[in-house]
């Protein structure tokens, strides 16, 4: 070849050069959802006490004014699969169709004191000001309105979960009958 450089030569360069490109892009994203994912709330500012929804025992309540999107607390516990789970644990996250989260063990974990407000008993007027959010295989209670101090956190369960809550009662009624 005359007055240039081998063709595989020129190849190898524009790569080396694209891969500094998306390495340093990768960075950029990284960096990007490091700083632009919610912080979760210190574990200080949240307290459990008695819930105000009837029949529900504790609630989790904020000490601190919470923005629209913080990202309440974790709901942290032993990954277990639906073959282990126990029906009478209300404690439970279900992750995916093998999975689920079992917080039971864990009293220290806040996020499984968050209540339903749209569950078995509920108050009129009371609503959900938070939602959960999946990353990965970690969940959070991430608040979907701004929430006062003193507030309940509240979070949508999902029909699912009330819909087998309701089936659990009436198969209990049935077997006392």
């Amino acid at each position: 070849m005359r007055g240039g450089i081998p063709f595989s030569r020129f190849v190898n360069w524009i790569y080396i050069y694209l891969s500094k490109i998306l390495i340093r892009e990768i960075r950029i994203y990284q960096l990007y959802l490091f700083f632009m994912m919610p912080p979760v709330i210190n574990k200080k500012n949240l307290l459990v006490k008695r819930s105000r929804l009837p029949c529900a025992g504790k609630g989790l309540f904020t000490k601190v004014y919470l923005p629209k999107g913080a990202r309440i607390a974790e709901y942290k516990g032993r990954m277990i699969t639906w073959k282990e789970f126990n029906a009478d644990n209300p404690f439970i996250y279900s992750i995916n169709r093998k999975h689920v989260i079992d917080a039971r063990p864990y009293k220290k974990t806040l996020a499984r004191y968050a209540n339903d407000a749209r569950g078995l008993y509920s108050l009129k007027g009371v609503r959900n000001n938070s939602k959960y959010v999946e990353d990965g295989f970690k969940v959070f209670i991430e608040a979907t309105k701004d929430i006062k101090r003193g507030e309940e956190i509240l979070v949508d369960y999902g029909k699912e979960y009330w819909d087998a809550i309701r089936y659990n009662i009436k198969l209990a009624h049935q077997k006392v009958n």
